[in-house]
C-alpha cells in the first residue's frame, strides 16, 4: 500500500489522519497557550504582531523539516531524482518513512530544528530570562511541532502545510476572529488576506486536505474607515 504512493497504511500509528489530528490538537493547544502568554508578557504587541511571530515560527519549523526530508531523497539518488522511475521513487519514499520515524532519528531531528528555531529573530523577540513559563511553553510547542512536521514530511502519501492562500482556496481556510480590527493599508479591500495564521494540512499531490487553516482578513468596518 505504501509503495503505491497513493495509499497509506491505516494501521500505522503515524498515519496521516493521526498526524493531522495532532497538528489540530496538541500543537494547536500549545499554540493557544503561547498566544495568551505573549499577550500577557508583551501587552504592547498588537494581536496581529503576535500572530505574525507564531506564524513565522510555524512556517520556519515546517520548512526545515520539509527540506531535510527532500535532502534524504537527494542523498538516496546522489542528486539525480529525475533518473528514478515513479515506482522506484515510491519505494525510496517508503524506506525514508520507515527509517525516518525511528525514535532516535526523530529525537535528533527535533533537537536540531529546535536549536535552529531558537536562534531566529522572531523567537528572540519573545524569549526573555524573566519569562520562564513562556519559554517553557515555547520549547514544548516547537518540539511538538517539529516532530509532527517531520512525520508529515516523510509520510506516504506526503502531507504539507500550506501557507500560500489563493482565492480558490476559500474552502481550505476559515477566518480568524481577531480581537480588534487591525490597521491595514488603504489599498486593501474587505476580505483581503492579511496573514495566514495557521496553515491548512493538505496532501502534497493536491488531491485534498485534512484540516482547514486560519487567515486574518480585512473586515468590512476597516474598509469603511479607510
Amino acid at each position: 500500500m505504501e509503495r503505491s504512493g497513493c495509499m497509506e497504511n491505516t494501521n500505522d500509528v503515524h498515519k496521516n489522519s493521526n498526524l493531522a489530528d495532532r497538528f489540530d490538537g496538541k500543537v494547536k493547544d500549545l499554540w493557544l497557550d503561547l498566544c495568551d502568554l505573549i499577550s500577557l508578557y508583551f501587552p504592547n504587541l498588537s494581536e496581529l504582531d503576535r500572530l505574525k511571530i507564531l506564524s513565522y515560527i510555524t512556517q520556519f519549523v515546517y520548512q526545515q523539516c520539509s527540506r531535510k526530508a527532500e535532502k534524504a531523497i537527494q542523498s538516496f539518488t546522489f542528486g539525480h531524482v529525475e533518473m528514478v522511475t515513479k515506482k522506484e521513487l515510491n519505494i525510496l519514499l517508503a524506506i525514508r518513512k520507515r527509517a525516518g520515524k525511528a525514535e532516535r532519528t526523530r529525537d535528533a531531528i527535533v533537537q536540531e530544528i529546535y536549536d535552529k528555531t531558537m536562534k531566529t529573530e522572531n523567537v528572540k523577540k519573545i524569549v526573555k530570562p524573566q519569562h520562564s513559563k513562556l519559554t517553557s511553553t515555547l520549547t514544548n510547542f516547537i518540539k511538538e511541532l517539529a516532530d509532527v512536521c517531520w512525520l508529515m514530511s516523510i509520510s506516504q502519501p506526503v502531507l504539507f502545510l500550506n501557507f500560500e492562500f489563493k482565492a480558490s482556496m476559500t474552502e481550505k481556510f476559515v477566518e480568524y476572529s481577531a480581537e480588534v480590527a487591525p490597521d491595514v493599508d488603504g489599498n486593501l479591500k474587505t476580505g483581503d488576506v492579511l496573514l495566514v495564521v495557521r496553515p491548512s494540512v493538505e496532501y502534497k499531490d493536491g488531491s485534498g486536505y485534512l484540516k482547514k487553516g486560519l487567515v486574518v482578513v480585512v473586515p468590512k468596518c476597516v474598509e469603511i474607515i479607510v
